[in-house]
């Protein structure tokens, strides 16, 4: 018996193209997991808009994650 295939198969093969696999994202996330360090926070200059990065202020001592939302940067409690 013949396969049928769907009017939109070519739709459907070309979404699965594109759609990142695991070992994409864990590759992505990869390069962003270290420590940044710096005597004063970072700004949003510093934090890529809607990432985050792990940041040591040398000045105050204090561990924290960064993150910025539409150009407004946002920090967590400090890890101690």
């Amino acid at each position: 018996m013949a396969r049928r295939v769907p009017n939109n198969a070519p739709l459907i093969n070309e979404l699965e193209q594109k759609r990142p696999s695991v070992n994409d994202w864990f590759r992505e996330v990869g390069n962003r997991m270290h420590v940044y360090s710096g005597t004063s926070d970072p700004t949003a200059d510093d934090v890529p808009e809607n990432q985050w990065i792990v940041f040591n202020n040398t000045s105050l001592s204090e561990v924290r994650i960064w993150t910025n939302i539409a150009g407004t940067v946002k920090k967590s409690a400090a890890f101690t």
